[in-house]
């Protein structure tokens, strides 16, 4: 979902929520959470820092067959949000039901959170079993980076007075 939230949700956010469309309120939530796992990201290195476990050689096929169950993983985190995108459009245009769209919009970042979080615990694991930074960097990296371009954005007309059609979600 490529642009930002509609202008008619310009109301101030105050206190706990309360004056707060329920759409703008999931899409605290969803920042609070995507900030929360960008942050595990960091709290992974710094634990694999203070384990401080020398390097050792790890065997190329287990390197392999982690490298190869991450990128299945990331086919999985795209393919999870498409779908579960696709039924939060399918509710609005369909059906109207602007709550079961925020429900399945929900799940789609939430999903997506994991699979790129999942990544990155495939280079935590490598780490604890001796391998170098050179080997697994790349899995923290692209972890960070998944969630980086997974930001939650919501772009969907949920307000029951919205005057024009709704929009299909840009991945």
């Amino acid at each position: 979902m490529a642009s930002s939230v509609s202008a008619q949700y310009s109301r101030p956010i105050t206190g706990h929520g309360k004056d707060m469309p329920s759409s703008q309120k999931a899409l605290s939530q969803a920042r609070l959470l995507h900030a929360a796992f960008l942050t595990t990201i960091f709290l992974s290195i710094f634990v694999v820092h203070l384990a401080a476990i020398g390097e050792r050689p790890v065997s190329l096929s287990l390197v392999a067959g982690i490298g190869c169950a991450a990128v299945a993983d990331i086919g999985v985190g795209f393919m999870l949000r498409k779908q579960y995108m696709n039924k939060a459009e399918q509710a609005l245009q369909v059906e109207f039901d602007a709550r079961k769209a925020l429900a399945a919009w929900r799940l789609a970042n939430i999903l997506s959170f994991a699979q790129a979080e999942t990544v990155t615990l495939f280079g935590v694991a490598l780490k604890f079993l001796g391998a170098s930074w050179k080997i697994a960097g790349p899995f923290f990296f692209v972890g960070f980076a998944l969630l980086l371009l997974w930001t939650p954005r919501l772009d969907l007309p949920l307000s029951s007075g919205a005057s024009s059609p709704p929009r299909p979600p840009a991945l």
